[in-house]
């Protein structure tokens, strides 16, 4: 019997030698072409020497070498993967028409009423149209499931009627800008099923504001005040937010004359690094005073406490 290199044709041992020369031998070390049912040829192709110059123009900065050219069959690949289960028959067809109402979001508030911000376990009111879907399921019209899907996490409204959806803001929420929208699904099948995707109202905007943490009632503010080691000498100011600052954030401390609350003054925390609820800023060029502090997280800042007539009294420390 001769030896496998001699029972190989002279062609096949050139063309494997040129593919092993140029890289291609390791990459196909584990593939079956040698298991398939037709056979990888090579045939070679008799080029003259203007249709191999014209072929060697392609390869932009190559030089020509002395070359030939061969054609690769098709090689037939079989997969393993399983067929597909059929398909449960079809029992009875069941054919919907419904007009199309998409749910529209024109406000979005605190259900503290007016003049509120938005802060964490906060309840929102959602106002707008065509909110709850309803559609005829036999002689009855039922409304189908509503969805509000606040910072990409689903929440089940507390209420809902067609122009007004009241909902819990969901845990985990970052402050600064926050999207809402409502999913309605649709009840298709026999029994009726709820299918999500029915009915989507475009993205809407909210503002989720910080709060700085408190205990009791009057609530006494988590705010200290401290002695900083730099030069010129400074004040460092630490307080607890909630929600957690988010790695990448930006956060500001502004504080406020209770006199002419207008006027503010801003102090960055730095870059944020690793995710927290504690902020240290470093304050200083302020005369000596009391002040109204208030944070800013991305731009959304913590509420006032304020008095009967709408005046700012608190969080506020002495410098």
């Amino acid at each position: 019997m001769l030896p496998e290199r001699a029972r190989q044709p002279r062609l096949f041992r050139e063309v494997k030698a040129e593919i092993k020369q140029v890289g291609l031998i390791q990459p196909l070390g584990f593939a079956d072409l040698a298991d398939q049912v037709e056979l990888v040829r090579f045939t070679p192709i008799n080029f003259s020497l203007e249709e191999l110059s014209k072929l060697w123009s392609v390869f932009l900065k190559t030089d020509y070498v002395l070359s030939v050219a061969y054609m690769a069959s098709v090689v037939l690949i079989e997969t393993e993967d399983r067929l597909p289960e059929p398909a449960l028959p079809v029992l009875a067809p069941n054919i919907y028409a419904l007009p199309f109402l998409q749910p529209v979001i024109t406000q979005i508030a605190s259900a503290a009423g007016p003049g509120f911000l938005i802060v964490p376990e906060s309840l929102i009111v959602l106002s707008g149209t065509n909110l709850v879907a309803s559609q005829p399921v036999g002689e009855q019209i039922v409304a189908g499931t509503t969805e509000v899907v606040i910072g990409g996490i689903a929440q089940t409204p507390l209420s809902a009627t067609d122009t007004r959806i009241t909902v819990a803001l969901p845990a985990g929420l970052q402050a600064g800008a926050q999207s809402a929208q409502v999913i309605q699904s649709l009840l298709l099948g026999t029994p009726p099923a709820s299918h999500q995707g029915g009915f989507q109202s475009d993205v809407a905007a909210l503002v989720l504001h910080p709060v700085i943490q408190s205990n009791g009632s009057p609530p006494v503010y988590d705010i200290t005040v401290g002695q900083g080691g730099s030069s010129p000498p400074s004040d460092v100011v630490t307080l607890k937010v909630n929600p957690p600052v988010a790695k990448g954030q930006q956060a500001l401390l502004e504080l406020l004359q209770p006199a002419t609350p207008a006027t503010s003054h801003l102090f960055s925390a730095g870059p944020v690094t690793v995710a927290t609820d504690t902020l240290s800023f470093n304050v200083h060029g302020l005369v000596a005073g009391q002040y109204l502090v208030r944070v800013r997280i991305d731009g959304a800042e913590s509420p006032l406490e304020r008095n009967a007539v709408g005046t700012p009294v608190a969080p506020v420390i002495s410098l």
